[in-house]
C-alpha cells in the first residue's frame, strides 16, 4: 500500500543569492550577472544580492509548484525560480531607464524598481523578498568613457564655480577693507574739524580771545607817536 502523504522539509531562515560577474566571486564560477539592455538598448551588466526566504505558511503549495526540488543547489527552487526571476526583474527594470541613469542619478531608484518587481514575482512562486542589493554596474567601453568624461566635466564645472565664488569673496572683501579704510578717513576728518570747532567756540567766548589775535598778528614794533 503506497502511503497517502509524503513528507518536505524547507528551512524557513532567510538565503542570500549572489550573482556577480567576476568569476572567482559569487555562487556561480563564472560570469553570473544580469545582462540586460537600457532603454536605448545598450548592454549593461549588473551585480546583484538577493535576500530570499520561503513563505511558510504556504511550503505546501511551493511543493506542489517544484516537487522534489531542494531549496539550494544546482538544480533547486532558488536556481530555477530565484535566480530565473531576478535575471527578469532586473531586465524589465533596464527597459524603463538610460544606462548613464542606472550607473549614476537614478541608481538608487532603478533599485528600488528591481526590488518592486523581484518581489512581486517571487510572491507567486510563494516565497518572500527581503531585500535587493545593487552591486557593480559594468557598461560597454564606450558608455563607460562617456560617463567618465560626464563625469570630469562635472567636477572641472564644480572646480571652476569654487574658483570663481573664491574671487567673488575676496573681491568683496577687498571692497569692504576699502570702504572700512575711507570710513575712518571720514572720521578721522570729522573729529579734527569737530576738534577745531570747539577750541574756535571756546575762544571766542574767553575775554584773552580778543588779546590773542592781537598778539598772533602783531610784527613786533612798537606804536609811534607824532607830535606837531
Amino acid at each position: 500500500v503506497k502511503p497517502l502523504h509524503r513528507l518536505a522539509q524547507y528551512t524557513i531562515s532567510q538565503q542570500t543569492l549572489t550573482m556577480l560577474r567576476r568569476e572567482e566571486e559569487g555562487q556561480i564560477k563564472a560570469d553570473d550577472s544580469v545582462d540586460s539592455r537600457d532603454k536605448g538598448g545598450i548592454k549593461i551588466n549588473i551585480d546583484s544580492s538577493s535576500l530570499w526566504r520561503i513563505d511558510s505558511s504556504k511550503a505546501g503549495l511551493l511543493y506542489l509548484l517544484r516537487p522534489d526540488f531542494p531549496l539550494l543547489g544546482e538544480t533547486s527552487i532558488e536556481s530555477d525560480i530565484v535566480r530565473r526571476e531576478v535575471r527578469s526583474a532586473v531586465a524589465v527594470a533596464c527597459s524603463q531607464y538610460k544606462y548613464d541613469e542606472i550607473y549614476g542619478a537614478r541608481r538608487v531608484e532603478f533599485g528600488q524598481t528591481v526590488t518592486e518587481y523581484l518581489g512581486k514575482s517571487l510572491v507567486r512562486s510563494y516565497l518572500i523578498l527581503d531585500g535587493f542589493i545593487l552591486g557593480e554596474i559594468y557598461l560597454p567601453p564606450e558608455q563607460q568613457e562617456a560617463v567618465d568624461r560626464k563625469a570630469r566635466a562635472e567636477q572641472s564645472a564644480q572646480e571652476a564655480a569654487f574658483l570663481a565664488e573664491k574671487a567673488r569673496n575676496e573681491a568683496q572683501a577687498a571692497i569692504a577693507e576699502a570702504e572700512g579704510q575711507k570710513q575712518v578717513v571720514i572720521l578721522q576728518a570729522q573729529a579734527q574739524a569737530e576738534a577745531v570747532r570747539v577750541i574756535n567756540e571756546e575762544l571766542g567766548n574767553s575775554p584773552y580771545y580778543v588779546k590773542y589775535l592781537y598778539a598772533s598778528k602783531w610784527d613786533g614794533a612798537l606804536p609811534v607817536t607824532l607830535v606837531i
